[in-house]
């Protein structure tokens, strides 16, 4: 008999109001995993629709059993009304089949990549990356994945770091997407869940990076093996706002000067929010780049 895996709650908003209930969610319910799909729409919103019709599909996911009280009193606090609104569980292997089904692949900055379910014609020219969803949360079609890939694109065209810490790796797309990128050998790939480290070990096997990534468990950056190798000169964090507002000063401390740190995880409307407890570290903003909902945030620490 299977055995529940993660929760999912799933309903339908209007867009107009939808980023502040959404930013309440990630801070008063902590949720694992935000998803958001515009209705009827392609890309940004269309602006034939009017606002107040616009609609928006959020998902939630939780690897504990959410507190769906709160959720009802967030939606009554910004005046919204759900539809077809589903809570329910995801089994050990629904969330395998789901993760596999919603992942078509993907051209993003320098990479393509692709699901282990489906072997396409990799792309000249392109870092292809072969992604085993598995498990864990990070299949890469989700847009903060997308946007820190576009961020580290853009950043090696202009610097070479020695040392790199991605914090939260989930499946690890991000710390191979630097190897590839950079052709270091000193990257460390992080995440609180045991099952993150086991599918990101897969995944640098499938994509012949192994030696070049040490992959462990760790809360933030106070691991043995994380501090080992401290300072460095990106450190790549793709979790949630509040987190990330938490660990500012331990990120700051773990960062060489000179270097960069590359947040997502964070909604649009959260962007000054995040931005302003790593101004109060001394971290200044290179850039954000927006991805429909959400937010990349490069910052640079000074000399």
């Amino acid at each position: 008999m299977s055995t529940v895996y993660c929760y999912r709650v799933r309903f339908t908003i209007p867009h107009h109001n939808s980023q502040n209930f959404l930013a309440l969610v990630s801070e008063f319910l902590t949720p694992d995993s935000i998803a958001i799909d515009n209705i009827g729409t392609v890309g940004d919103i269309d602006h034939s629709i009017k606002s107040s019709q616009a609609m928006v599909s959020v998902e939630l996911l939780f690897q504990t059993e959410p507190n769906e009280a709160v959720l009802q009193i967030l939606l009554k606090t910004e005046g919204l009304t759900p539809t077809d609104y589903i809570s329910d569980t995801l089994e050990d292997q629904n969330w395998v089949l789901a993760s596999l089904q919603e992942m078509p692949s993907i051209n993003t900055g320098r990479f393509y990549l692709y699901g282990s379910h489906i072997k396409p014609t990799k792309q000249t020219g392109k870092i292809n990356l072969e992604i085993n969803g598995g498990m864990a949360f990070g299949t890469g079609h989700h847009s903060t994945t997308t946007v820190c890939l576009k961020i580290l694109s853009d950043l090696s065209k202009k610097f070479k770091p020695q040392k790199i810490a991605d914090i939260g790796t989930g499946t690890g797309i991000l710390a191979m997407g630097a190897a590839k990128l950079w052709g270091r050998k000193n990257i460390i790939a992080s995440d609180i869940d045991p099952v993150c480290v086991t599918v990101t070990r897969e995944n640098l096997s499938l994509n012949h990076v192994t030696p070049s990534i040490i992959a462990g468990q760790a809360v933030g950056t106070k691991a043995p093996f994380i501090q080992k190798s401290a300072p460095y000169d990106l450190l790549i964090a793709n979790i949630l706002a509040r987190p990330l507002v938490t660990m500012a000063k331990d990120f700051s401390k773990v960062t060489q000067k000179n270097g960069y740190v590359l947040l997502s995880g964070l909604l649009w409307c959260q962007r000054k929010w995040v931005a302003a407890a790593y101004r109060s570290q001394g971290l200044q903003v290179v850039k954000f780049e927006k991805c429909g909902e959400w937010c990349g945030l490069l910052l640079r620490k000074p000399k």
